[in-house]
């Protein structure tokens, strides 16, 4: 399989911004730490930072799970304080439709492309 590309749309409920930040520095420090396949991991906001959206990209399936797991616990919960919603782009592997079952998650099967 080859590159797996995600869009993560996040909308932040009032008075939740401090804490989403948080939240947010310790996934870049995960990303930048101690993924070994992440390619791309930039984070993006609207003007009044109520939403946020970070576009990834991973060497493949299994570096997308790897960056969900070195997230640990402690981070998936702060995210999952947020409204949020995943697509993913590429060939996904069974093992990571799995682990995002619980997700409000898409996939897109690659079709063509320059």
């Amino acid at each position: 399989m080859g590159e797996l590309q995600v869009t993560a749309r996040m909308k932040i409920a009032a008075g939740q911004l401090d804490e989403f930040k948080t939240v947010a520095a310790a996934c870049m420090k995960v990303a930048r730490e101690m993924d070994s396949g992440t390619l791309q991991y930039d984070w993006f906001w609207n003007a009044d930072q109520t939403a946020c959206v970070v576009r990834e990209t991973y060497r493949d399936s299994a570096a997308a799970l790897e960056h969900v797991a070195n997230l640990g616990e402690v981070t998936r919960a702060g995210l999952a304080r947020v409204n949020m919603s995943l697509e993913f782009y590429g060939d996904v592997s069974d093992a990571l439709v799995e682990a995002t079952k619980a997700a409000d998650a898409m996939f897109y099967k690659h079709y063509q492309s320059i």
